[in-house]
């Protein structure tokens, strides 16, 4: 059984919409990527599997169970870190999630508990200190102990690492690498390509409110390898507009250019610049997902 299984997800606003006829599964001890640029939708859809949008087209069902008639049910099986998590700074941390902890139903060895979760994400020297003391990443890791206090199930992140000093960012990142590895099923929602490219077994391009493609990473990337990518590196690395408009889309690196081309025709037009060297290369994660949007119009 799917842990996740979302069938002609649609959501509007008035006449604005927000998600288009989506559908996905997220299987048990995966790590399910949600990508695309900001406003793309993703966030409105991990809302709608979290309960909190309740109106919506189309069918949401985690653990057998659908999300409108039977939210109090799937809550306590989810942790859930919405993209901008507020907390309660006067407590000191440790009464913090004890509180939340005994709001999810945990009873017994609340403390020893707290205790396990802020060592697993760093923060278990500053159990006696109020949250107002925390800066912006120590609270999103606070944040992140409050979404596995009542060990979920099912975890939900939504831009886990945004706005994070890369250090944070990268602890961050490790807490939830040990997550997946432990067996623990996850959704993710991220802009950020290398971190999806990372952390996820699976995911689902999203673009304009609509599912691009969905699929393992390798697999997507493949789709991607025959469209002509090439790296050119030139002696007289001084293009012209004409020898330019060879490529279909290109960025310009350090002696040569990086674009999409036919390469007999990419050579014949760069060759009077003394080619030094010409390759095909294979798509990453971010390429793909240019390729794959390109011409979806603007996002949502």
């Amino acid at each position: 059984m799917s842990v996740l299984k979302a069938d002609g997800l649609s959501k509007r606003y008035g006449n604005f919409v927000a998600l288009r006829n989506i559908s996905l599964r997220v299987e048990p001890g995966e790590c399910f990527g949600l990508i695309g640029p900001n406003g793309a939708g993703k966030s409105t859809l991990m809302r709608i599997a979290a309960g909190i949008l309740s109106r919506f087209e189309g069918r949401c069902m985690l653990f057998g169970m659908d999300i409108k008639t039977d939210p109090e049910k799937i809550k306590k099986k989810i942790g859930y870190l919405p993209e901008e998590p507020s907390l309660y700074t006067r407590p000191r941390a440790k009464d913090l999630l004890a509180y939340f902890a005994r709001l999810y139903g945990v009873r017994d060895g609340v403390y020893p508990k707290v205790r396990e979760v802020l060592q697993l994400v760093g923060l278990e020297e500053r159990a006696e200190d109020r949250v107002v003391s925390f800066s912006k990443g120590m609270r999103q890791r606070l944040a992140i102990a409050r979404s596995i206090i009542h060990e979920p199930d099912l975890l939900m992140l939504d831009e886990p690492t945004m706005g994070l000093d890369p250090a944070t960012a990268d602890r961050v990142r490790r807490f939830i690498l040990s997550q997946r590895k432990s067996g623990r099923t996850i959704l993710l929602c991220t802009h950020y390509m290398d971190e999806a490219e990372f952390l996820c077994d699976r995911i689902g391009i999203i673009d304009g409110g609509s599912l691009v493609i969905s699929g393992g990473i390798e697999e997507i990337k493949g789709m991607c390898g025959g469209t002509g990518l090439i790296e050119v590196i030139l002696d007289e690395p001084d293009l012209d507009e004409r020898q330019l408009s060879v490529f279909d889309s290109y960025d310009l690196i350090p002696g040569g250019i990086v674009g999409r081309a036919q390469l007999e025709e990419a050579y014949d037009v760069l060759n009077p610049n003394g080619i030094i060297s010409i390759k095909r290369i294979r798509p990453d994660l971010k390429d793909s997902f240019v390729m794959l949007t390109e011409g979806n119009g603007d996002s949502v």
